[in-house]
């Protein structure tokens, strides 16, 4: 979550779509079911096994599985197209600055009650902005989702690895 002006502010568009598209996201998404897999195949040695096969952290693996599966698909399903076809405020306007007509750009203008006056820059950016703000409730959730399933998830593991191998 970001802090603005002292208030806690739940993640923007742009960086929920950046994590869940993420290499490292998807990798962390698939490393417990990877475990899991060579928990149930028994092709592990026994001290791996052992670092592993805790009902506590085949729960949190578990629990973080089913968060990350609940963000991405909220995030996909609610996460503004613009946001995820370019990913950021910058592409998004050189992209589009010279290829909307007049027409979409009032249509913008009346969609967001922009000043008729505006650039056509300055509404492609606000515009942006205001998209990767939309829906603060839903972000809110999945900020806090992604909180709760990747920071006690990713310590819990780091700690076991520490402590058996280290």
């Amino acid at each position: 979550m970001k802090v603005d002006t002292g208030r806690l502010q739940p993640l923007d568009w742009e960086l929920i779509s950046s994590f869940v598209q993420s290499g490292v996201s998807k990798y962390v998404y698939a490393f417990p079911s990877f475990v899991f897999v060579l928990l149930t195949g028994g092709a592990l040695s026994e001290r791996v096994v052992n670092v592993f096969a805790t009902t506590h952290m085949l729960s949190s693996y578990l629990f973080f599985s089913i968060i990350y599966s609940l963000v991405g698909l909220l995030s996909s399903v609610y996460c503004p197209r613009e946001i995820k076809r370019y990913g950021s405020r910058d592409s998004y306007v050189a992209t589009n600055k010279d290829n909307l007509s007049d027409t979409e750009i009032g249509n913008i203008k009346i969609r967001h009650s922009f000043p008729g006056n505006m650039s056509k820059l300055a509404v492609l950016e606000r515009h942006y902005d205001n998209l990767n703000v939309s829906r603060p409730v839903l972000r809110g959730f999945i900020s806090i989702s992604l909180l709760l399933g990747v920071i006690p998830t990713t310590i819990g593991a780091v700690n076991r690895l520490i402590h058996a191998f280290g």
